[in-house]
This record gives C-alpha cells, structure tokens and sequence, in this order.
C-alpha cells in the first residue's frame, strides 16, 4: 500500500431521524436524565475533581488500583490518562448519546413509556418537596 492511499476505514452507521420526543415533558427528561447519570457515574481522583455536584471523587491510591486492576496487561496502550478521561465522561452531556437514549425510549411500548414518565414525575413531585435534589 502505498503512503499516498487513504486508509480505509468503517464508515459510522447512520441513524435514525430522532422521533419526536414529546411524550414526556422536560421534566420527566430532566428526572430520567438524572437516573441515567447516577447510573453511569462520572468519577475522578481527588487530585482532578473539577466537578464536585456532577463527579463521584475517589482517593488518588483508589484509582490508582483501579487503573491498575482495570488496564493490567494493556498498560502499555492505555495511559493514566485516557483512563482518567473514560472515568470522568458524563454521557448525558454528549448530544448523540442522549439522542439515542430518547430513540430507545420511543421504542418502548406505550404503557411502559408512560409509566416510566410517571415515575420520573413522581420523583420530581417527592425531590420538589423534599429538597433532595434540584433538576
């Protein structure tokens, strides 16, 4: 192959128009959202936390065994760093993977869509009145 070719490479696959997303309002969006993010944790060393209200802080020594526990043998391909950035992604901050998280919720059948908005305005309705937590 010669250094002038292009290298080739998978093409992404394309997506879906987004649905319409208007069988729950913005806050049982909000709500969901939340849950997704509690779900999937942003996490950071306690040397890096930018993030206090939105990162989970661990200790410098616990991520150090976790990098180590996690990478092992691949230590030589994945730095400190880039297993720094995989612990503190926030997925919901992404456009693309909260588009795809409402394609998968539009796909679900009606009565289960409709009882998950329910349930995420009755936290709303329980974390309005308590103050756990603002959305």
């Amino acid at each position: 192959m010669s250094t002038s070719e292009p290298a080739l490479m998978p093409s992404p696959p394309v997506l879906p128009a987004l649905p319409l997303t208007d069988f729950w309002d913005e806050t049982q969006w909000a709500v969901f959202l939340a849950l997704v993010e509690a779900v999937i944790p942003s996490i950071s060393p306690e040397s890096c936390l930018e993030d206090p209200h939105h990162q989970i802080r661990i200790s410098d020594h616990e991520f150090q065994e976790a990098f180590e526990d996690a990478v092992g043998p691949l230590s030589e391909r994945v730095t400190v760093e880039k297993f720094k950035t995989l612990l503190a992604d926030r997925p919901t901050t992404d456009k693309a993977f909260v588009e795809n998280i409402k394609r998968s919720i539009e796909k679900l059948p009606v009565q289960q869509r409709t009882q998950l908005g329910n349930f995420c305005n009755t936290l709303s309705c329980v974390s309005s009145l308590s103050g756990l937590y603002s959305i």
